[in-house]
């Protein structure tokens, strides 16, 4: 908590000086400079907040606040709102006709979702398109993100999803994480009842896919 004052101060500076610099032209290199500044300091609270919530997971301390949810509605803000991460690619959202409401925690799926985005975007061939597919399949809405790159190494699968794992290939390449994105993620879908895994093969299509229950009729929207 404390290392996010001084980085929300960074942003809320780096903010101004890029707005008022982009109204003047001759303070074009201030203004790439503000926008770097504030992009790195995006990425450092997003860092900080990982780590608080392995602490939070970790220590049993994570809530979450099921409802009956519209995950159509929620798949849309997540792509949107992911929007600086997948900045130059197409993000197409496909949603099965029908899709019953899930219990879940809507903000907490979106984090879902945006981890799983942003993996997406820098683990995949640079401008190709990225899907998010949500269908309904018994008891369970499935919700899938698929992107095409190198893929997951056979061997690195059974530890994708634990805390703090970085894959070679993400060390070598100096790709920015902290490797508590998936594990995160997973820890969030089983928190929900859910499952997650991965499907990838290498050259070709890689697809992370989870669970969540579908509402009951009994339970009321929020």
């Amino acid at each position: 908590h404390d290392l996010r004052q001084p980085v929300s101060a960074i942003m809320a500076y780096a903010s101004v000086f890029k707005v008022v610099a982009e109204r003047n032209d001759a303070l074009g290199s201030v203004a790439d400079g503000a926008d770097n500044i504030l992009t790195s300091a995006r990425l450092l609270d997003r860092m900080i907040q990982d780590l608080l919530d392995a602490s939070r997971l970790g220590a049993g301390q994570l809530r979450l606040d099921p409802m009956r949810t519209d995950i159509g509605i929620v798949v849309q803000g997540a792509v949107r709102r992911a929007g600086e991460a997948t900045a130059g690619r197409d993000v197409e959202i496909r949603i099965e006709d029908g899709i019953p409401p899930a219990l879940a925690d809507p903000s907490r799926v979106e984090q879902v979702l945006g981890n799983l985005l942003s993996n997406a975007a820098k683990y995949g061939y640079p401008g190709t398109p990225i899907a998010v597919e949500v269908r309904a399949c018994h008891r369970e809405l499935e919700i899938s993100v698929t992107n095409h790159g190198d893929g997951v190494r056979k061997e690195d699968i059974p530890r994708l999803f634990n805390r703090f794992f970085r894959s070679a290939d993400a060390r070598t390449a100096g790709t920015a994480g902290l490797g508590l994105g998936l594990h995160i993620s997973r820890e969030l879908v089983r928190a929900h009842g859910g499952r997650i895994w991965v499907e990838s093969s290498p050259g070709g299509v890689t697809a992370f896919r989870f669970t969540l229950p579908i509402a009951s009729e009994q339970q009321q929207e929020p």
